[in-house]
């Protein structure tokens, strides 16, 4: 009986750990822009840039608002200041691992390991900016 209170006790913490949620979605979004970027270049020939641009777009629409309403359980309805301070951090997150995707490329490496590397290097720093900044 103890072992079954301490593993419901155990599965409540994990499944309300907003960091681990964060982490779900962000493996999601990891296979997504994987799926579309690998489908774009291997099947419709679109640069590796480009269809890496086009799935951080794809993304971008569905992250917000599977965070607001799944990992930060945002009381706020989607409103323009949220939306705003989304759309800002976002860009620059995208924005940047977009360019460090670019130059890992152009180093030479192939773009399934540029993709990535570029993930996974702003995945921490994302996660306490939504938190602190824009779904308080």
């Amino acid at each position: 009986m103890k072992h079954a209170t301490k593993m419901k006790s155990l599965f409540y913490t994990l499944s309300n750990n907003k960091f681990l949620k964060y982490l779900y979605v962000g493996v999601l979004s990891y296979l997504t822009v994987t799926i579309i970027t690998v489908t774009l270049h291997e099947f419709f020939s679109v640069t590796e840039s480009n269809s890496f641009s086009a799935s951080l777009v794809v993304v971008f629409i569905i992250n917000f608002f599977v965070l607001r309403s799944y990992v930060f359980k945002s009381e706020s309805v989607a409103s323009s200041f949220v939306a705003i301070k989304f759309f800002i951090s976002s860009l620059f997150f995208r924005g940047f691992e977009y360019v460090l995707f670019v130059i890992i490329l152009n180093l030479g490496t192939h773009y399934m390991i540029s993709l990535t590397v570029s993930m996974i290097v702003s995945v921490v720093s994302k996660y306490f900016i939504y938190k602190t900044i824009v779904y308080n």
